[in-house]
């Protein structure tokens, strides 16, 4: 036992010695060495990058607006004796905005109204009313008016007898008042909002009568017998029958109702600008596309902004109209 430990003593001394020598060898030869860096660098790795996913299956993209499957909307009342179908309109609209257009022709103004106030995008021809009721409503904005005889809407005189002694319509309770018929927007609806504008409600008249025409209801203006309306600025064109003949000596003027517009373009809210910019363009420049659907002597540029004042003259009336 004592002999094969000090075999291993010998051989554990010589291998100590040879470390050694080769650590000296090490030292010498080490001064233009690479030396060893304290610290080992991080292993690169990539940069992960975000992956697109594909379209669930069964998921469908809506068409885009203003292609086939998606056609703008262009809703109308046409006049009654129009034949006109809408078809050229919407080619036209077509090649000139390289959108697709339906026309859709309805039987009333409030058809009219629902779409513009509806979700889906629409461009609308409409009259005067639909157009203060759109606005008062903000489902639209007006992009271009209807000119007629060089005006752009009606207004009524409100007249009386100047014997009647009458400053204001507050005064006119009691009172008759002479119309055409209840659906007459000169002898009636205007001056309804015109007196409820100046503070008086038409139910306080004594009475209303309704006459065939504009001269039979003056000739009983002149002899104060009641109140009435006629379209502004024509008294002086009315001949009366005898013992009268210039309605301007026996019938005078009192008040001016606020201006009914004849109507316009409209687009709903939810319609891009770009498509409403491009659309009332081609009107403008090619109004005789309108023939037998709008009817109008001239298309004139307008914005929602000209009809501030007639909403504000016109009010809670717009909700009330034609009622009495």
């Amino acid at each position: 036992m004592s002999g094969a430990w000090a075999i291993n003593t010998k051989i554990i001394s010589r291998l100590l010695v040879s470390l050694s020598a080769l650590a000296l060898l090490v030292t010498a030869c080490g001064t233009n060495a690479t030396p060893i860096p304290a610290t080992i660098p991080p292993t690169l790795t990539l940069t992960p990058r975000s992956t697109v996913l594909p379209t669930p299956s069964g998921t469908i993209l809506p068409p885009a607006l203003g292609s086939a499957d998606r056609p703008f909307q262009i809703v109308l009342v046409p006049p009654k004796d129009s034949i006109a179908t809408g078809t050229s309109l919407a080619t036209f609209l077509s090649t000139t905005t390289s959108k697709t257009f339906n026309i859709v022709l309805e039987k009333t103004d409030g058809d009219v109204l629902n779409a513009l106030c509806g979700a889906q995008p629409t461009i609308a021809w409409v009259d005067g009313w639909t157009l203060l009721s759109t606005l008062a409503q903000n489902c639209g904005y007006v992009t271009a008016r209807i000119r007629n005889g060089g005006q752009t809407g009606i207004r009524a005189d409100i007249v009386i007898s100047p014997s009647a002694a009458i400053s204001g319509v507050t005064a006119f309770k009691n009172r008759v008042f002479c119309r055409i018929n209840a659906l007459d927007e000169t002898s009636w609806i205007l001056p309804v909002i015109a007196m409820r504008a100046g503070g008086f409600n038409p139910s306080e008249l004594k009475s209303i009568q309704d006459y065939p025409d504009t001269k039979a209801m003056l000739q009983v203006v002149a002899l104060n017998g009641c109140v009435s309306a006629i379209p502004s600025g024509t008294l002086s064109g009315i001949r009366l029958d005898p013992p009268f003949s210039d309605a301007t000596r026996v019938v005078a003027k009192l008040v001016t109702t606020p201006e009914l517009p004849y109507g316009g373009l409209v687009m709903s809210s939810n319609i891009p600008s770009d498509i409403a910019a491009q659309v009332t363009d081609a009107f403008l420049k090619n109004p005789d596309q309108l023939k037998d659907l709008v009817t109008a002597d001239e298309i004139i540029a307008a914005n929602s902004s000209d009809f501030s004042d007639t909403i504000t003259a016109f009010g809670s009336n717009l909700k009330a109209l034609g009622q009495q």
